[in-house]
């Protein structure tokens, strides 16, 4: 006999560690990792920031878009093993926050990390692809108005959780996309404060 409590715990175990997971996926310090192999550490270079975009300017742009690849892998993955792992509708949209958390404060490389960009787009190629293409939009319009590239991310992501709902109808797709957008925005705060006092600008 199969006690409806020992599903629900199996669920919930199963939840659990398709998110722990998703977290340990995006602390892999795939910019460190690289930067190392070419005897450099992008944490002390440029920006500071453990991303691909920093190791593209300031170590090599192989280097940079094989950081790229692998931040946005990083992403696509969690996604597919939490639905590999858990029934639950919740748990690749919420593997997909934990990885972009994971990422952006990475416990392999003292909590350092980057912006979740790559991260984010690789877990909405599987939970929302629909959503990619209207966030490209956004962010070129805004950058356009704006005249500042990662201003104009910033506030795509802003209007993300928003983007989701209306392509989805989807909670958790939206409250995930909500998490995300709030590691990203939190790890921009810098990039914000520039604009804001006019030190950034696109063009």
């Amino acid at each position: 006999m199969v006690f409806p409590g020992n599903s629900v715990r199996k669920g919930a175990i199963c939840l659990i560690l398709a998110l722990i997971l998703a977290y340990l996926l995006g602390s892999f310090p795939s910019a460190l990792v690289i930067s190392r192999m070419l005897h450099r550490d992008a944490r002390k270079i440029g920006s500071g920031n453990l991303g691909g975009l920093n190791v593209f300017r300031n170590i090599h742009p192989i280097a940079g878009v094989a950081v790229g690849v692998l931040d946005v892998g990083k992403g696509a993955i969690s996604v597919y093993l939490a639905s590999s792992i858990s029934s639950s509708l919740w748990a690749p949209p919420m593997a997909a926050a934990f990885c972009v958390i994971g990422h952006n404060w990475q416990l392999f490389a003292g909590f350092a990390g980057g912006k979740g960009i790559a991260s984010s787009f690789g877990a909405f190629l599987l939970i929302a692809p629909a959503v990619i293409p209207m966030f490209i939009l956004c962010t070129l319009l805004l950058a356009f108005v704006l005249r500042d590239a990662m201003m104009a991310v910033a506030c795509a992501y802003g209007i993300l959780p928003l983007l989701t709902f209306v392509v989805t109808k989807g909670i958790p797709e939206s409250v995930s996309a909500l998490l995300m957008s709030a590691a990203c925005i939190v790890k921009m705060l810098p990039d914000i404060r520039n604009f804001c006092e006019g030190r950034r600008r696109l063009f």
